[in-house]
């Protein structure tokens, strides 16, 4: 036995081995230090923070370059976002799209689920601000359909923010409403107070463009008081801007002239030209519409070359709409139709542009596809490749394994023999010690039906002595006998016929045990009709009302199945109290190829927890005293429905009523048959 157990150390010690060799064998990872790239990095992360958007974009630009030649793609993934967030500050919103196309496309590894939803919520916003609209909302509706599926709430509400607010631009305002709505109470619930104050100002967009100035005005109000717009120019610009918008179109030129003017020194101070362009048309138009129509026409036109010079499309398209407006107002008609054809010739170059927008969106998301379906082939291939040197080496140590196995094997197949030829001949005897026991069993029940005749011959006729002349002693010498001795005499009489009582059902107990009954085909109403007759004076002492459906035909014993309803109708009339009327049930439903019979009273009830206990031989749940019985009626009922091929129950509240059910297999012949409505029984 030594040499097996060297063997299977051998063994193990190979498995070990191999396992290592496959698993454990990875390359050794260098401990991260901070590059210069990440320098520059976290750089212009601050710079976006402060709001300085031109010196974020030329710092992120050099981190992206620095990260490169690094081969730190990491920090190269990083700064091209954040780059592409500088260039959405500053209106270069193709430029920056570019960027998250290609992160999206080269980085597919680097990125993570949650960035990829912050990469295509700023691609939306930035084809919204290039007035690609419904590219942005289909974008958008994406991203939402993806944070919806993270269960986080910050990315739900800023997806339905950004949603509400491209329809807003699509001129869909209930749906723009509904959405930022949405928006609102989840920023309210997680206390983000800059979301909710562009949630509110969006509102106020939406009335303002709905013609509800009163209402635009005090929500863009509310916007700026939930923010702190004393340190931020971008704020503090806006706040005025915005607010300025809604008074001028309410007419109060007066308040939203000093409001635009202080929004354009801002816009200036924080180098944001596309929000500087906007602002002083928007003053200019305040002006001209005060009566200063020269001073007006000559701002927004100083505006409309700031939008040309800086490539804005969707901003020079309003622009151009505002100088057809305000010179049509001034009365320079010639004028206004020169810009009305510049305003239609940039709405279809946009328009064109959109298509094209669209077509390299597609073209993107193709190429990205691709290339996620080469990545995935890829990863595959390898997971092929390492199942494959996996394999191998399992095959190996199989092999070693089973040479192995092979020598303990043959060493043991002896004892194995051995083992077996031992092992037969103990289930030999154990056959021989079963079929002693059958025999035995034989026996004993033979002697148990002498004793269950015994017990209702030879045993009954003692009793019926004792009765009788417990009865011819009431007669002849009952005056003679004092209180004590008549109730003595009593006592005997009644205590014969419990013994009686007690045999018949013995017996009865010892002949559904013991003998197999013939089963035929049984007509189950008349055996209910029967029984009802049989309890005919019970039940018209009691005034009792039976109600019952028609019963079909079972498989079964005619006489088990008329003793099975009796003792079921009995025990039901029995456990009602005296002061109750009776009222018995007795209903039919299908079940599968049984019939379930239920037969239910309105009597005393079963606990609960005892239900199971009353078809227990000899258990009764009340005294003799009580209520009349042997305890042996309920437990012949169970014996006759199982002896079918049946289950028998009892459900009660415990309160208020008894319901047994019980199960006989179907006949043939009564296939179609169908329940009737209730029949009563009438006593005769």
């Amino acid at each position: 036995m030594l040499s097996i157990y060297k063997l299977w150390r051998i063994f193990i010690s190979t498995i070990l081995i191999s396992l290592a060799i496959v698993f454990l064998n990875l390359p050794l990872v260098a401990q991260k230090t901070q590059t210069y790239g990440a320098t520059l990095l976290n750089a212009g992360f601050n710079c976006l923070d402060d709001e300085e958007f031109p010196l974020a974009l030329e710092i992120l630009t050099q981190a992206v370059e620095v990260s490169k030649l690094d081969s730190d793609r990491a920090t190269e993934v990083d700064a091209i976002f954040y780059l592409a967030q500088a260039k959405f500050w500053l209106a270069q919103y193709e430029s920056a799209n570019e960027d998250l196309y290609m992160l999206m496309n080269e980085f597919p590894k680097e990125l993570k689920r949650t960035d990829s939803m912050s990469i295509l919520r700023l691609i939306s916003q930035n084809h919204y601000y290039m007035g690609n609209y419904d590219l942005a909302h289909e974008l958008a509706l994406e991203r939402l359909q993806a944070t919806e599926a993270s269960n986080d709430s910050f990315d739900i509400a800023k997806s339905y923010q950004v949603l509400s607010e491209i329809e807003c631009r699509q001129k869909n305002y209930d749906l723009a409403l509904k959405h930022v709505q949405i928006s609102k109470r989840m920023f309210e619930q997680l206390g983000k107070k800059d979301e909710l104050s562009y949630n509110l100002d969006l509102m106020g967009d939406i009335f303002h463009n709905t013609q509800r100035y009163e209402e635009a005005l005090a929500y863009k109000i509310a916007s700026c008081e939930v923010i702190d717009t004393t340190g931020s120019l971008y704020n503090n610009a806006y706040c005025n801007h915005t607010i300025a918008l809604t008074l001028s179109k309410m007419g109060r030129l007066e308040e939203a002239i000093p409001l635009f003017q202080l929004a354009l020194k801002s816009w200036l101070v924080a180098e944001m030209p596309e929000e500087t362009a906007l602002t002083r048309a928007c003053l200019g138009e305040a002006i001209a519409w005060s009566g200063q129509c020269k001073k007006g026409l000559s701002m927004v036109n100083e505006a409309l070359l700031e939008t040309e010079k800086l490539s804005l499309g969707p901003l020079r398209r309003d622009i151009l709409e505002k100088l057809f407006q305000l010179n049509k107002h001034c009365g320079q008609i010639d004028e206004a139709f020169i810009y009305l054809e510049k305003y239609i010739a940039v709405n279809d170059s946009l328009n064109n542009q959109n298509t094209k927008v669209r077509i390299a969106s597609l073209n993107n998301s193709y190429e990205l596809q691709k290339k996620n379906s080469e990545l995935e082939l890829l990863k595959k291939t390898e997971r092929v490749k390492a199942y494959y040197i996996i394999f191998l080496s399992i095959v190996v140590l199989l092999l070693i394994g089973l040479a192995g196995f092979s020598y303990i094997l043959l060493k043991k197949q002896r004892n194995y023999s051995l083992q077996l030829d031992h092992k037969s001949k103990l289930i030999a005897r154990q056959l021989e010690d079963i079929h002693r026991t059958n025999e035995k069993l034989q026996l004993a029940n033979k002697e148990l039906e002498q004793f269950a005749y015994i017990a209702s011959h030879d045993l009954k006729a003692p009793l019926r002595t004792i009765g009788n002349y417990s009865s011819l002693i009431n007669r002849r010498y009952g005056a003679l006998l004092d209180e004590n001795g008549v109730t003595f005499l009593l006592f005997i009489t009644e205590a014969a016929k419990h013994m009686n009582a007690l045999l018949e059902d013995i017996f009865s107990y010892s002949n559904i045990v013991n003998r197999k009954a013939e089963m035929v085909e049984v007509n189950m109403q008349e055996r209910l009709d029967l029984a009802l007759k049989f309890l005919n004076e019970g039940i018209e002492s009691k005034q009792a009302v039976v109600l019952y459906d028609k019963l079909p035909s079972v498989i079964g014993n005619p006489s088990q199945l008329y003793q099975l309803v009796q003792n079921l109708l009995d025990n039901a009339l029995k456990f009602i109290p005296k002061d109750r009327k009776p009222e018995l049930k007795i209903k039919l439903a299908e079940a599968g190829e049984f019939y379930k019979i239920s037969v239910t009273d309105n009597g005393i009830g079963i606990p609960i927890e005892k239900q199971d206990d009353v078809f227990t031989i000899f258990k009764r749940l009340h005294t003799k005293e009580e209520f009349r019985g042997t305890g042996i009626g309920l437990s012949i009922c169970k014996k006759i429905v199982e002896g079918h091929g049946g289950k028998i129950w009892a459900e009660s509240d415990g309160k208020r009523g008894t319901s047994f059910h019980f199960t006989l297999r179907r006949s043939i012949n009564n296939d179609d048959f169908e329940t009737r409505e209730d029949n009563v029984y009438i006593s005769e």
